[in-house]
């Protein structure tokens, strides 16, 4: 009787372990999450920015969390990246403000031209500021959770084989440029190209287009340096980024898993983004700039003032339809400039 009840007692101990271990199995099984953005694996936003912050969340999750990344526009085009996050066909992505064109109506004061950005951290700090601070600016973004936001560097002005020395040389130049900006830069005289960027090089080599307007990282990052020898400073615009998050999976997260990802997005997004892009955008300007091939302008200060002239009517377009909804749009104005000298290199 007494070696029954030792097996039987054996069994139960055995079949107890068995489901604390299955407990503890599920338990550490983590909660997976997919992150996409359109830029090539090799390129450094994914190797530089998404793939380190994605292991340091992980890490720091203790194996709660799972991260998969998925480059190159893998599970949706860029255009459809919004629909995507918002549906839930992915939880995270990183994405370009300029493919959704009127869908962010009060973001979209950060992509006007000569904001005086001085840097890819002035401009993406200032996005990020804006966001904090104007409900009305973050109401834009209320379909889905903020992780952050980041602006490619200022672009710059790029020619092949006239270069732009005073704002007359460029009438008539055709130049690449993506298509939320190029009546910005046909009031300068340009006549705009809109093309997607693999097809630059070629189109540069055919004489289909005789410049562009990139930020200096672009010029080394498309080998443009081999077809464009002629650069002038116009600290442009800057594109604007976001890094959203499906609402609904945010919700489901664990509190302290919430905690952890907001302690790491925010400002602390914006800024390992923009110190990146800037790293890598200083270091393509150096290297043009000792090559004896190239040769690097800056306009005189009156072909500025005239050139902010000229694209003048965009703030006041943008002012006006902000009015039309009843949004001070002169107010907001003015503290995108207020954002744009507090953050100023």
């Amino acid at each position: 009787m007494k070696r029954i009840f030792g097996i039987v007692m054996l069994a139960v101990c055995i079949g107890l372990i068995g489901n604390f271990q299955g407990v503890k199995g599920a338990q550490a099984k983590p909660i997976e999450l997919s992150f996409m953005h359109y830029f090539p694996p090799v390129h450094f936003v994914n190797t530089e920015i998404v793939q380190p912050w994605v292991k340091m969340i992980e890490e720091k999750s203790g194996g709660k969390l799972k991260f998969h990344v998925y480059p190159s526009a893998a599970l949706a085009k860029p255009k459809d990246f919004l629909e995507a996050v918002v549906s839930g066909a992915v939880d995270i992505v990183m994405g370009y403000s300029g493919f959704h064109p009127g869908r962010f109506p009060v973001s979209e004061v950060t992509g006007l031209p000569f904001l005086n950005y001085t840097s890819t951290l002035c401009a993406s700090k200032t996005y990020m500021q804006l966001f904090k601070t104007v409900p009305e600016f973050a109401k834009d973004w209320q379909g889905v959770k903020v992780l952050w936001f980041q602006t490619e560097p200022p672009m710059q002005l790029h020619t092949s084989k006239k270069p732009i020395r005073r704002l007359g040389d460029l009438k008539g130049v055709k130049i690449k440029i993506s298509g939320q900006p190029a009546p910005f830069l046909h009031s300068l005289g340009a006549a705009p190209v809109v093309m997607a960027s693999p097809e630059v090089y070629d189109a540069l080599s055919k004489g289909v287009i005789e410049g562009v307007i990139y930020p200096w990282e672009a010029i080394k990052g498309w080998k443009l340096d081999e077809r464009v020898l002629y650069h002038t400073w116009l600290n442009f615009y800057a594109n604007p980024f976001y890094v959203v998050m499906n609402l609904d999976k945010w919700k489901s997260l664990p509190p302290d898993m919430k905690m952890l990802i907001d302690k790491y997005s925010g400002h602390y997004g914006t800024e390992l983004a923009a110190k990146v892009w800037d790293k890598r955008n200083n270091e393509a300007y150096e290297i043009l700039k000792k090559n004896p091939k190239h040769e690097i302008f800056t306009l005189p200060k009156s072909d500025m003032e005239k050139a902010r002239a000229l694209t003048k009517r965009y703030y006041d377009k943008w002012i006006a339809k902000m009015n039309k909804k009843g949004i001070d749009g002169k107010a907001i104005l003015e503290k995108v400039r207020q954002y744009v000298e507090r953050f100023s290199d």
